[in-house]
């Protein structure tokens, strides 16, 4: 990725065309006269340093030669001219060049140098705005050159700090078109960086806060850059379908610019995107027309691209029929292009993994020849990279040696002065010390025994309200279970039965029949709620120290005995409860912990069961388990709330169909009591299409193995 970033719009068009209509650039740079072949003295250094300007960014992405030629005669104005915004748009296309010619250090070194000048600038107020402005746009571009680089953390720190200085211009200004353009590209690029950490969550995030910004600004440029980058990155997680309808947008508004190159590149994607669908022929002939394309336009780089993308698809499907021979035959054809066009990384990468396909083909010579040439390239291409590297650390490194000499000197004579005076007060204090040293220890030698007995007698104290301390939390966490399952269960019945009252209240249409109908389910539900008082003030009373009492019991007549006792809740929402459960079978468990365990489960299906819904409770033995089921067709939990819903940290509770209230205390106690008896309980659900929890128990209860 090229770091153009354009302060300001091209002034001085129908000039650069003059430059490239001229034979004179054509020629070599050591012969380019650019000064006198234009009489450039004849105009305001002024515009001289715009047309300079508009010239190189012209040329930058074309003829690094005819750059290269301008800079020096760009420099000899700036310098002139004296003015620090000149100085930083030198140093950021200085940073562009060495970009371009893959020299990342010294373009980083150039946009630091920029960054500095802005920020320690002493000229007037108006020349200092306009360098203010360029800090998010040097920002950005850092940002992207760290991407390039694999420093991801950097890249994104950078991002951030565009964003920052883009939003404090917009306090004051919010009408400058680059900035705008520049505030959507940085979070679609935001999102690119994210990517590379597989933070699918903020690259998701960023990437539609890119494409939001675009149409809150209305900048189709900025809109159609932020949905191309976001359909790459879609097509990279296999979100497919959703990639292609962005890939079409782009396809739409990149036709109506006229902007081929665009065209060719969402082509290439769609490309990919029928190769990992599994439709290699139709990802090859899209590769190979926009590779007819580019070489006719004399988009060369694409039209390598298409040759190596066609490799790519034979080469991952050569299992197929004849994809064999033609994964050799593309690579022949990419190489002898690439070898013209010397995209030496592309040679080092195609040779190496034709030579597998040779080497597999029996063709050993050929192979070796190939895996030859690739490690070749690949030491060529890393001794240019450290090459490049040594130099620019090694000017850096001269620069900060020098600034750390000069601070050494300064501060070794100020130690120098300090030492003398500091020398005689630190030997008296020295003397100090060392009487204060001998009256101390004198002191600790003479209660050294009083301490030792004082630290024994606080051991044993200690020991005393450590077991102390252990009985009071086992008291006080029976108690919370206790009052936290009161609460819950007497939540239900007491609510109904008020819904009740009010309805007898309120509502003078009701006959006497209905009246006598709710008083008689009133009733049914205070006995219930007295007998559920009951056991819970045995249950409390007789298990402070939470241990299962074991017993055998049937299933079907205690799911029978919970059913009743919740009635008036079934009665109200019209739901089937639906028994499946053989009454001949018996378990071996603790009772009163395990009706608390179903009501709870229940309770909360009714809750989340709209009216007139159904519940299914079923028991079926596997692996030596008894598995215990309540399936309802209610509204469903989520991936997220399921993995949730037994965390004692953050319980969750939401209002039931109805808007009944909980407070999801009801499934953490029943989590707490199954581990009490060596079950456990899972959950399936599924948004809109109900839920199933499971209570799994061992065949023969065993309190020694509970969790």
């Amino acid at each position: 990725m090229k770091i153009i970033k354009q302060f300001f719009i091209i002034i001085s068009i129908s000039l650069i065309a003059l430059f490239s209509n001229n034979h004179i650039l054509a020629q070599n740079s050591s012969t380019l006269n650019i000064e006198e072949s234009y009489e450039l003295s004849k105009y305001a250094d002024s515009t001289v340093i715009s047309l300079l300007y508009d010239s190189i960014w012209h040329y930058l992405e074309r003829d690094l030669i005819i750059t290269k030629a301008l800079i020096p005669i760009y420099k000899k104005y700036i310098d002139k001219s004296g003015i620090d915004f000149y100085f930083v748009d030198l140093c950021n296309i200085k940073s562009a060049y060495y970009n371009y010619k893959n020299m990342n250090d010294s373009a980083i070194f150039f946009l630091e140098k920029s960054i500095n000048r802005i920020q320690n600038s002493k000229n007037d107020i108006k020349t200092k705005k306009e360098s203010i402005y360029r800090l998010p746009f040097l920002y950005n571009n850092l940002a992207i050159i760290y991407d390039d680089l694999g420093m991801y953390e950097s890249a994104i720190e950078f991002q951030l700090k565009s964003i920052y200085g883009i939003r404090s211009i917009f306090k004051t200004d919010t009408n400058n078109v680059d900035l705008n353009i520049l505030y959507s590209n940085v979070h679609t690029e935001l999102g690119m960086f994210y990517s590379n950490f597989n933070d699918t969550i903020n690259s998701h995030k960023y990437f539609l806060k890119g494409i939001n910004l675009a149409n809150k600004f209305n900048i189709n440029e900025a809109l159609a850059y932020a949905e191309l980058n976001y359909a790459v990155f879609l097509a990279d997680i296999d979100e497919l379908e959703i990639a292609l309808t962005y890939f079409q947008k782009g396809k739409i508004y990149y036709a109506k610019e006229g902007q081929y190159y665009s065209q060719l590149i969402i082509a290439l994607n769609e490309a990919r995107i029928y190769d990992k669908k599994g439709k290699t022929d139709i990802a090859i002939a899209i590769a190979d027309s926009c590779n007819k394309v580019a070489k006719k336009l004399g988009y060369e780089a694409l039209n390598l691209s298409s040759l190596k993308m066609i490799f790519y698809f034979y080469y991952s499907n050569t299992s197929i029929n004849n994809y064999n021979k033609k994964a050799i035959n593309a690579a022949n054809k990419y190489l002898q292009n690439a070898r013209l066009n010397n995209d030496l990384l592309g040679i080092a990468e195609v040779s190496f993994d034709l030579a597998k396909i040779l080497n597999k083909n029996g063709e050993h010579n050929k192979a070796a020849l190939l895996l030859i040439e690739s490690k070749t390239i690949s030491d060529s291409i890393n001794n240019m990279d450290h090459q490049s590297n040594v130099s620019i650390l090694e000017s850096k490194h001269k620069i900060i040696q020098t600034n750390m000499e000069n601070k050494l000197l300064i501060k070794e004579n100020k130690l120098k002065d300090k030492y003398i005076s500091y020398q005689l007060i630190t030997r008296n204090i020295i003397i100090v010390l060392l009487i204060i040293t001998l009256l101390f220890g004198y002191n600790i030698i003479r209660n050294n025994s009083k301490i030792k007995r004082i630290n024994l007698q606080l051991e044993e104290t200690n020991k005393t309200l450590e077991q102390k301390s252990i009985k009071l939390e086992q008291y006080n966490s029976a108690l919370e279970k206790i009052f936290g399952t009161f609460s819950h269960d007497l939540r239900g019945p007491i609510g109904t039965a008020d819904s009740f009252f009010r309805i007898l209240e309120e509502d003078d249409n009701i006959t006497e029949e209905e009246k006598d109908e709710y008083i008689k389910m009133i009733g049914k539900s205070m006995k219930s709620t007295f007998l559920m008082l009951e056991n819970l003030l045995y249950w409390s009373k007789n298990r402070l120290e939470n241990k299962p009492n074991i017993s055998e019991f049937s299933i079907h007549s205690l799911i029978i005995n919970i059913i009743e006792n919740i009635e008036l809740t079934i009665f109200t929402k019209q739901i089937k409860i639906i028994n499946n459960i053989d009454n001949s079978i018996i378990i071996k468990s603790d009772e009163d912990y395990l009706r608390i365990i179903l009501r709870n489960l229940i309770s909360n299906a009714i809750k989340f069961t709209p009216e007139n819904g159904e519940i299914n409770i079923g028991c079926y033995l596997k692996d030596n388990m008894r598995h215990i089921s309540i399936k309802d067709n209610g509204v469903g939990i989520s991936e997220k709330q399921c993995a949730n819903l037994f965390n004692n940290n953050n319980p969750i509770s939401n209002l039931g169909t109805n808007n009944e209230k909980g407070t999801g205390l009801g499934l953490l106690i029943s989590s707490e009591l199954i581990k009490s008896i060596g079950g456990e309980i899972k959950v399936e659900s599924k948004i809109n299409q109900g839920s199933i929890f499971y209570i799994t128990l061992p065949m023969h209860a065993d309190t020694d193995n509970a969790n």
